[in-house]
């Protein structure tokens, strides 16, 4: 038996194994976490992958033969593919700046996705996907909401000692907030030359909390 997990999750190997076994693939899938797991054991495999996730992962069924893998190129290595273009999905590429539901760039390759168990057997291939509203429950629209859902996220996932890739845009400074109210003190990453505005911004945000900085400064060769 082999299991892969890409991404992060609070699972045990023996638990996703128990799951996998009694065929309760919406408890994996519920799972706090983004991730995508791998499980095969002989010629049968699972692909699960969580309620929202983001981690891409590639699969193609050929006659009765199976391809997975996390990218679109070494996919294409495995099943000696030539390129042939999704145009539909170039099309919403181009569109709205991403791909949708199973698309990939090449028309012959599916990318796995959010809330899905993907099964290969007896060199039959079935997918379920659950919907979105099966895992998320009817709550009032209110900031207070949005607040204790990434204060819960900053708890169940930081740990000290913890780092932080901070810019002067409002996502990262966000997390750093939640950081700071559990007290938590992470050090800080920023890229940029000394006169950027993420660096300056971090510079004194550092400065403010007193917080360990580290500055990748880059420059442009001539």
């Amino acid at each position: 038996m082999k299991l892969r997990s890409l991404g992060y999750h609070g699972l045990s190997d023996d638990e996703i194994w128990r799951c996998i076994e009694a065929g309760n693939f919406r408890a994996l899938i519920a799972a706090p976490g983004d991730f995508v797991l791998i499980a095969e054991r002989g010629a049968e495999s699972w692909i699960v992958s969580s309620v929202n996730c983001i981690r891409p992962y590639f699969y193609r069924l050929e006659d009765t033969r199976f391809f997975h893998s996390e990218t679109v190129f070494d996919l294409l290595k495995q099943a000696s593919l030539k390129w042939r273009w999704n145009w539909n999905a170039l099309a919403d590429l181009w569109e709205i700046e991403h791909l949708v539901d199973n698309d990939s760039l090449h028309a012959a390759i599916q990318r796995v996705p959010p809330r899905t168990l993907i099964h290969f057997r007896d060199g039959k291939l079935d997918r379920q996907q659950w919907e979105w509203e099966e895992f998320h429950r009817d709550s009032p629209s209110h900031p207070d909401e949005a607040l204790t859902a990434i204060n819960d996220a900053t708890k169940l996932w930081f740990r000290e000692p913890a780092a932080l890739s901070l810019s002067s845009g409002f996502d990262s400074r966000v997390i750093l907030s939640s950081l700071l109210a559990q007290g938590l003190a992470p050090r800080l990453l920023v890229m940029g030359s000394d006169d950027s505005s993420d660096v300056t911004v971090v510079r004194r945000i550092a400065e403010r909390y007193h917080l360990p900085l580290t500055v990748a400064n880059l420059s442009l060769s001539s």
